[in-house]
């Protein structure tokens, strides 16, 4: 199934030959920098396409913002591992710690999912299904008309989520959905592959490439699309122009025609991201975030 961008490769996209590329950023409305620093990239034409984070503590800011960028391609990226979930407690009792903030990472969703079906599961995946139409109805309710779906740290890509972040997308009518299938592509340069290997870039890479072999059949069965090609994980907090342009002309010999390209852009030193540092995970202000801003605006 080969499948196009939903809307016409505009800003942040490319076209090389027959090959559409779509660049995009990740976790819009988790702070301001990382706000103004899509916001600024889409502006220049380097991004096209931004993952809202509907639960984001900078939000409000990032709503905004966007009401002056109506060309900037919306997906939901759905969140079940970082922070709180929007529905009540109660509601979710399954999902959260004593806190009630999510007790799982991506790998104990796939873990406790794994499990053969019983009660308990059942109950889980009920929970997690009710969390992400919480999500969802947000959304919509904010307007944000968004045209696909994808998920933090990929945790939309796990067996049992998937099949539920498919249907959410049919009933809402987003076209589209992320399958993150990177083929196997190498840098040259000798840092590039030891930051790959310190960040266990070949193993998320390995463990996407099986789940999205996994989703294909199910994204089809609720008639989505998805890009055909993705990258953006062996090399996260790396990415830049040179690493992607090595990766395109090897997707072009294979006959690949469309590829979104995930890049994690922020301003990490907004001052008014004081207040959220201790709330969020570390890595949204880590330096790599800068680098890769720095080199997605240096772009020709």
């Amino acid at each position: 199934m080969t499948d196009a961008p939903s809307r016409p490769a505009t800003r942040g996209g490319q076209e090389r030959g027959r090959l559409r590329v779509v660049v995009t950023a990740d976790d819009f409305g988790v702070s301001h920098g990382l706000n103004e620093a899509v916001a600024r990239l889409h502006r220049a034409g380097r991004i096209r396409r931004t993952a809202v984070r509907i639960d984001g503590l900078a939000l409000d800011h990032g709503l905004a913002l966007l009401r002056d960028l109506p060309e900037l391609d919306l997906s939901l990226h759905l969140n079940l591992t970082e922070g709180r979930p929007l529905s009540p407690p109660e509601r979710v009792p399954l999902l959260i710690d004593d806190e009630g903030r999510y007790r799982r990472s991506v790998a104990g969703y796939l873990r406790d999912l794994a499990q053969p079906a019983s009660t308990a599961r059942r109950q889980l995946l009920h929970q997690i299904d009710r969390e992400l139409q919480t999500q969802a109805d947000r959304a919509a309710d904010l307007g944000l008309g968004v045209q696909g779906v994808d998920g933090n740290q990929h945790v939309h890509l796990v067996p049992g989520i998937f099949e539920r972040t498919a249907a959410l997308a049919a009933r809402h009518g987003w076209p589209r959905i992320r399958i993150p299938h990177e083929p196997l592509h190498a840098s040259l340069d000798p840092r590039d592959l030891v930051h790959a290997a310190h960040h266990l870039g070949p193993v998320k890479h390995l463990l996407l490439r099986h789940l999205a072999r996994r989703a294909r059949p199910v994204a089809r069965r609720h008639g989505r699309r998805w890009e055909d090609a993705f990258v953006g994980v062996l090399f996260t907090g790396r990415m830049s122009p040179r690493l992607l342009d090595g990766a395109l002309r090897r997707l072009e010999r294979r006959g690949v025609e469309t590829v979104e390209a995930l890049f994690h852009p922020a301003d990490i030193d907004d001052p008014r991201d004081a207040p959220l540092r201790a709330k969020v995970c570390p890595y949204y202000f880590h330096r790599d975030r800068r680098r890769e801003r720095d080199r997605l605006a240096a772009r020709d």
